[in-house]
């Protein structure tokens, strides 16, 4: 939770027990680079890109203590914000090797968060499926992938060697999950609302 600290008293230390107001947890191919792009420029958003904290999973130890020195920052006159759409994607699919989520990673970044950031509001913007499955596989087509996409989405959707479903396409669910948690702290935007009217 976002703390202001009274500069009068010399003992207390302005990086300490920082936590940031808001963490936008993704997803790819929905806004992201603009959004972090926004919050990079305004005046009064102090921005963390991608920490890496949350993801990749699990850490042998995790506290808010160790989480707060990035933002190690005098935040009395800004907010403290994380962005990074793949804190909710921090798996690689185990064949396409594209960034991935499952059912399990999901649950356990979302008790990473709970544990870590309790207060925190956080930013979720979801993209019709259709449009990220496009997306999706413009980027495996720039890395170099050669499947049709016809062959594509069919590895891209089907349960794996390992029992596991790796395509963030249960958006309803995630949200769900996010709600349950964090209640009425959760902001979910559809990136097409968010493209007619991003400051709004």
């Amino acid at each position: 939770m976002l703390q202001v600290f009274d500069s009068s008293n010399s003992s207390i230390s302005i990086a300490e027990n920082r936590l940031p107001a808001m963490i936008h947890v993704g997803f790819a191919k929905a806004a992201s680079t603009y959004l972090q792009s926004f919050l990079r420029q305004h005046p009064e958003v102090f921005l963390v890109f991608k920490s890496n904290y949350f993801t990749p999973f699990p850490r042998p130890s995790v506290s808010a203590k160790e989480y707060a020195k990035y933002f190690n920052h005098d935040l009395r006159n800004s907010v403290a914000v994380e962005s990074d759409e793949h804190i909710i994607m921090p798996l690689f699919h185990p064949t396409l090797g594209l960034r991935a989520l499952t059912r399990s990673s999901t649950d356990q970044v979302i008790d990473m968060l709970s544990s870590i950031v309790p207060e925190t509001k956080i930013l979720l913007i979801v993209r019709n499926h259709m449009d990220m499955l496009t997306s999706t596989y413009s980027q495996y087509l720039l890395g170099g992938g050669t499947l049709s996409i016809d062959d594509f989405v069919r590895r891209l959707l089907e349960e794996q060697d390992d029992g596991q479903e790796y395509f963030a396409a249960y958006f309803a669910e995630i949200i769900d999950k996010f709600r349950q948690r964090f209640a009425n702290r959760v902001l979910t935007l559809l990136l097409c609302d968010f493209q007619q009217d991003s400051q709004k």
